[in-house]
């Protein structure tokens, strides 16, 4: 439609019709262009929430039912019971006997001498607190249980084959059942923190995990050292490998992000270890013989080595 008349002359009506064809064309091409980008936007949010569906490892009631199965019967085979305490090795009886005069007014590190970390002797000391042991059999139960849990998945993100994920996960049970007998030995209790961050990082390697998440990591990995020490060499080589990775991607600024998570996350752990080391007055004690010790001296108990080295392999 022109608003000229046949004369050449500009028509007013027709400039005005024009005008609002114009007008009415260019709106419907916005509203297309809307209605296309609103589709696509749909279709990327569907796709990334079909892609976290698909990444989310779940554990099947079949492998949950025999991961608890074996948590339990570890958790009831324990010193903690009264009838297994005479089965304790030296290491286990000295870990029980430090944690008992914890909770009697003693401290470990200054009037003891002792390896495990600070969380491990207040949590046994805890039970004596309470009356008997027989408490920490909960406790080993859920970190048996959080530990095959986190294996299991680890390996099925891994292998995605549910076979492989059972084997090894059964294999991780007798291992705990044979050098680990009678349980609490502190690597035990440390081991969900472990392999929950090594679950972590299969994840994020994948690009699976928001790097929020390392906050997480920096907790589990300070709460997994003040459980067992040597631990520290399982996180200081998680740190190497994270720090490559992102060197190697150039995610130089994602990188000083997630250090940045990693510190918050130990800080709130560190705060409420670090008040009643600091108010204990076992600083000095705790650095000597918990860090310093452990890694430089090898006269501990075979087993409890065995046991510390296989598992953090």
């Amino acid at each position: 439609m022109s608003p000229y008349n046949e004369d050449n002359t500009l028509d007013s009506s027709g400039y005005q019709g024009y005008h609002r064809s114009h007008h009415r064309s260019h709106i419907q091409d916005n509203q297309s262009e809307k209605i296309e980008v609103t589709i696509q936007g749909h279709t990327e949010e569907s796709n990334s929430s079909q892609i976290e569906k698909k990444t989310k490892i779940s554990l099947p009631w079949k492998h949950k039912g025999h991961i608890l199965i074996l948590s339990l019967i570890l958790s009831i085979f324990s010193i903690s019971v009264p009838c297994f305490t005479d089965f304790a090795n030296n290491t286990q009886s000295q870990n029980l006997y430090i944690a008992k005069m914890f909770a009697n007014g003693s401290l470990p590190y200054s009037d003891f001498f002792a390896t495990g970390g600070f969380f491990y002797y207040l949590l046994v000391s805890l039970a004596f607190r309470l009356g008997s042991t027989l408490w920490l059999i909960p406790i080993q139960f859920l970190t048996y249980y959080l530990s095959g849990s986190y294996l299991y998945k680890t390996v099925m993100h891994m292998t995605n084959k549910k076979e492989t994920a059972t084997l090894i996960s059964i294999i991780f049970y007798v291992t705990n059942g044979t050098l680990g007998f009678g349980g609490l030995y502190p690597i035990q209790f440390a081991m969900p923190f472990v392999l929950g961050a090594i679950f972590f990082l299969t994840r994020y390697f994948a690009g699976h995990s928001r790097d929020e998440a390392f906050i997480l990591y920096g907790f589990a990995g300070t709460a997994g050292a003040l459980f067992e020490a040597r631990t520290l060499i399982f996180w200081i080589l998680s740190l190497v490998t994270i720090f490559v990775y992102n060197l190697v991607n150039k995610h130089f600024a994602r990188g000083f992000y997630q250090v940045l998570c990693i510190i918050f996350g130990n800080i709130l752990v560190l705060y409420l270890c670090l008040y009643f080391i600091l108010n204990l007055q076992i600083t000095s004690d705790y650095i000597n013989q918990v860090l310093v010790y452990n890694f430089t001296q090898l006269a501990v108990e075979k087993n409890d080595f065995l046991l510390t080295l296989v598992l953090l392999l």
